[in-house]
């Protein structure tokens, strides 16, 4: 699970690169949820100190907030340098918008409703594509996408309430996709930003997540109980495969991704199964999140040093935001992320 989950997070990075790769942004995301939906629900039912609500938001606080105010941060302090015009749309909002900006940028939540929200005849106003506005609002995040954050902090709201009781899953993932059909047959549903950032649409996916982690984890720990051959280690191959060569799978993209989704919710289970068993799986996946969050602040230093300079070779360019993008990852997770997992591990055995 944690290559998978770096390689999602590597296939973000390359695709706002501005290079075509794999199953691209919103597929990644969406499996981020399915995985999100896996794991928290894991937690939950397996670790009794989350019984107390309040140590599971901890505990995840904690995983997000360190990294993600380090590089908004240093973007700030980039922008105070090198890109005054950031701070200038400040000035020029209305004030609810301007309070909507510097919440979100400081708490996280909230940035998903960013973007079903412009400015139009000089007030904040509901929208239902976030560039029809006099200034597009999402341009002041920090960390833009960091709205993802806040659609997964609205699902660590509900799951303490929802993940123990099978009845609630069922009933609101029944809820999400009927919501879900009901926006793609009014047309909605195809257009950004109610893709894949509408949370009671996304709910739907994180629930798929909890229901393979409860229901198809068992039957794949049975199976490989009884079973001699590897299939914890083909599943994961086949997933990393499927997310590399999806472009070229012959089917329309609307099967295509029923297809990725439903494959990739019946074989998760196995990538956590060698996540348990591999030192180095665990490993590349730290460095997931890091990546993640980080990458468009270093494309955004590299591609404002390459402008100055004048230098325009494409390729050197993209290779450059991936490599150190990579770097910046590592760095996140070595000075930041292991420092905060101290804390986070003392959570997790009830001695905080």
């Amino acid at each position: 699970m944690g290559i998978l989950r770096t390689i999602l997070a590597l296939t973000v990075l390359i695709n706002h690169s501005g290079l075509p790769f794999g199953i691209g942004t919103r597929n990644s995301v969406q499996l981020f949820y399915i995985i999100s939906g896996f794991l928290i629900s894991y937690i939950l039912l397996n670790n009794k100190t989350y019984q107390d609500p309040v140590k599971f938001y901890a505990n995840r606080c904690l995983r997000l907030y360190p990294v993600y105010y380090v590089v908004a941060l240093l973007y700030l302090m980039a922008c105070v340098i090198a890109n005054p015009r950031f701070l200038d749309m400040y000035r020029t909002v209305p004030f609810d918008a301007y309070a909507l900006l510097v919440a979100s940028n400081l708490f996280i939540f909230g940035q998903d409703w960013v973007m079903f929200l412009g400015i139009h005849n000089g007030s904040l106003t509901f929208v239902a594509d976030y560039h029809d506005s006099a200034i597009v609002l999402c341009r002041g995040l920090l960390v833009p996408q960091a709205w993802t954050l806040g659609v997964e902090l609205t699902f660590y709201l509900v799951a303490p309430f929802i993940l123990r009781d099978k009845r609630k899953i069922f009933s609101l993932l029944s809820a999400s996709l009927l919501l879900r059909v009901i926006f793609l047959r009014n047309g909605v549903g195809w257009e950004d930003p109610w893709t894949y950032r509408f949370f009671p649409l996304e709910l739907g996916l994180f629930l798929f997540g909890a229901l393979s982690h409860q229901i198809l984890l068992p039957i794949w720990e049975k199976f490989l109980q009884e079973s001699k051959l590897k299939i914890d280690k083909i599943g994961v191959f086949f997933l990393i495969g499927l997310s590399i060569i999806y472009p070229w799978v012959p089917l329309a993209e609307m099967y295509k991704t029923l297809f990725l989704f439903i494959v990739f919710t019946l074989f998760v289970p196995l990538t956590f199964i060698f996540q348990n068993k591999s030192s180095i799986d665990r490993l590349v996946g730290e460095l997931s999140y890091p990546l993640y969050i980080g990458h468009v602040f270093v494309i955004r230093v590299v591609d404002y040093l390459m402008d100055k300079f004048a230098f325009t070779n494409s390729f050197i360019i993209i290779s450059m935001q991936i490599l150190f993008s990579i770097i910046f990852a590592f760095l996140l997770d070595r000075i930041v992320a292991r420092k905060v997992e101290k804390l986070r591990t003392r959570i997790k055995s009830a001695s905080y």
